[in-house]
């Protein structure tokens, strides 16, 4: 009963504890069972037929939790269960487990080493937060979910085997891992939600799945590490401030298919100075960029909103063009001719009607459209006023 009564003060206190980390533990009938008495446990479920841990209370360094108690199997890591257990150096989970419950391993500040089961299904929010000495972690094939802040500033995190079947990872769940080096993502992962590595400085490379549509709010903020990454074509939306003050990136290319991209998400990235964008209509604002004056070229295709945004900020472009006729050439000539020339001025009037690619070695100005100035500069270079074309410049 001594023993009993002491437990529930202790919980008493750790719960107290846990309210800075917004995890609330409803309340459960929890018992002991003799064979294990450094555990506390609560049925898992309504059935009564399995057992989650509850609590544990015990003082050993290396602990194992038993498969079987009382004749029940035990399935599940309860919430906050070894929370702020910090003399905890291992724990040998039994292949009997499927979930880990929010906050279960929360600043176990000791925690070097942990054995996940092939079993496990699911990780909760906050489950591993803090937990600062752990240096490796590899998680299971079943694992589809990892919660919210589940490895939060777990600053010794040096190498993550992520789960084949993986399809979320929540809120900053890997927010200040800054020992993180290096990271492969799943396959199945098509989003990546708000702030999941932000601040992981020693991050400096990331192998994107195929099929990632979404980065989120400042994912990757703060990554100040990260030299050079290759996005997805798959990608769509890359969202507001995903990789804000990422400091080390020199070059990034937009694919085709991104559609959006949100406001500050290449802000303060100070050496940002190339920058390719492949959609010709993606959706951007000024502030998605490095300050204009610290962008060295914009490469772009003609018409596009990425050539507008760099014309209005007196930038200097590059267009991506078909590269099969040599600027002005809108006959195909083997040179330059007055034919080229009349076809820019017949269009312009409407007797013919050039096509996308005519249109693109007509603009020699590199104005995005095709008017009578580029009929004029061909005319000009034709008679040796000019030898460079000012958009090949």
């Amino acid at each position: 009963m001594k023993k009993f009564t002491s437990m529930i003060s202790m919980l008493a206190i750790l719960l107290a504890m846990l309210a800075g980390l917004g995890v609330s533990v409803s309340a459960a009938e929890n018992f002991m069972i003799e064979e294990f008495p450094d555990f506390a446990w609560v049925f898992a479920d309504e059935s009564k037929q399995t057992l989650e841990v509850f609590g544990y209370y015990g003082a050993e360094t290396i602990v194992t939790v038993p498969a079987m108690a009382g004749g029940y199997p035990v399935v599940s890591i309860g919430d906050v269960a070894f929370a702020y257990e910090t003399e905890i150096r291992n724990i040998l989970l039994p292949d009997s487990v499927r979930n880990i419950g929010r906050a279960a391993f929360s600043n176990c500040t000791g925690l070097i080493d942990i054995s996940l089961p092939d079993s496990l299904i699911s990780i909760g929010d906050s489950a591993f937060r803090e937990c600062i000495g752990l240096t490796d972690i590899s998680l299971p094939d079943k694992i589809k979910n990892i919660g919210e802040s589940a490895f939060l500033e777990c600053a010794g995190l040096k190498n993550i085997s992520f789960p084949s079947q993986l399809e979320s990872i929540g809120d900053g769940a890997f927010w200040g891992c800054t020992g993180l080096v290096e990271i492969s993502l799943p396959d199945n992962l098509k989003t990546i939600d708000a702030w999941t590595f932000a601040e992981c400085t020693g991050l400096e490379s990331i192998v994107f799945p195929n099929q990632l549509e979404t980065i989120g709010e400042s994912a990757f903020r703060r990554c100040t590490g990260l030299a050079g990454i290759s996005l997805p074509d798959n990608l769509k939306t890359i969202d507001i401030w995903a990789f804000c003050e990422c400091t080390g990136l020199t070059d990034i290319t937009i694919p085709v298919n991104v559609d959006s991209i949100g406001n500050m998400a290449f802000f303060e990235c100070a050496n940002l100075k190339n920058i390719t964008v492949l959609n010709k209509t993606v959706d951007f604002v000024d502030s998605a960029f490095p300050w204009p004056w610290e962008i060295d070229t914009i490469h772009c295709y003609p018409g596009s909103t990425a050539l507008s945004y760099a014309i209005e900020n007196d930038i200097k472009y590059k267009l991506i063009g078909t590269g099969t006729i040599p600027l002005g050439q809108v006959s195909g000539g083997e040179i330059l001719m007055i034919t080229d020339a009349r076809m820019v001025l017949q269009h312009l009037v409407g007797k013919i009607t050039l096509t996308e690619e005519e249109l693109d070695v007509a603009d020699v100005d590199g104005d995005a459209k095709v008017t009578i100035a580029d009929a004029r500069l061909i005319l000009q270079m034709l008679v040796g006023k000019i030898d460079e074309f000012p958009r090949g410049s």
